[in-house]
């Protein structure tokens, strides 16, 4: 049984006032402060250790029997999926080859209209492109002959301008030098 805190304290005074503090501490650090019985030995330790792994290797047995039948399991669920994926390709690859030679022949009549369309608008540009150079030559000697109005319309403008400021000029000086009014 072990030793209370109280009786334990008992002893060490007793202990320290026989035989001195230090070796009364001494003393007492080498009693445990439970029973002897408590203690486990080396027999006791060896004992518990070949139990423990006796029962780890009992559990790492269940436990790889558990990882086989699981990799059973697993490998008959990938056999038959790949069977399912095998069937499945082999479906679709006949749908795709129908539906490509299918979509092949509208693409080449779809090509085919698209080929006769570009001529045919090709030809239609080329008409369109001849009778724009026509307007546009027609409109170019149309400009020119008018540039040569408007030309000669602005210098006979100038021309007026011009002796309209030098009349008026002649008249300012004139007044100027009789002192009259100009106009």
């Amino acid at each position: 049984m072990p030793m209370s805190e109280t009786k334990r304290q008992n002893v060490i005074k007793q202990l320290t006032e026989t035989i001195g503090e230090e070796a009364a501490e001494a003393l007492m650090e080498s009693i445990p402060p439970f029973d002897w019985h408590q203690i486990a030995t080396k027999d006791d330790l060896e004992r518990a250790l070949q139990a423990l792994t006796a029962e780890v290797r009992g559990e790492f047995a269940q436990v790889r029997g558990e990882i086989r039948r699981v990799e059973g399991d697993l490998s008959i669920v990938i056999a038959g999926l790949a069977e399912k994926v095998a069937e499945q390709t082999a479906v679709h690859s006949i749908e795709m080859r129908g539906l490509a030679e299918k979509h092949s022949t509208e693409m080449q009549g779809l090509a085919e209209k698209l080929a006769e369309q570009t001529a045919a608008h090709s030809i239609e540009m080329r008409g369109l492109a001849e009778k724009l150079a026509e307007q546009t030559a027609a409109h170019s000697t149309e400009m020119a002959e008018m540039s040569d109005r408007i030309s000669g319309k602005v210098d006979r403008a100038v021309h007026w301008a011009a002796g309209t400021v030098v009349a008026a000029a002649v008249a300012v000086a004139g007044a100027a030098a009789t002192g009259a009014a100009p106009f």
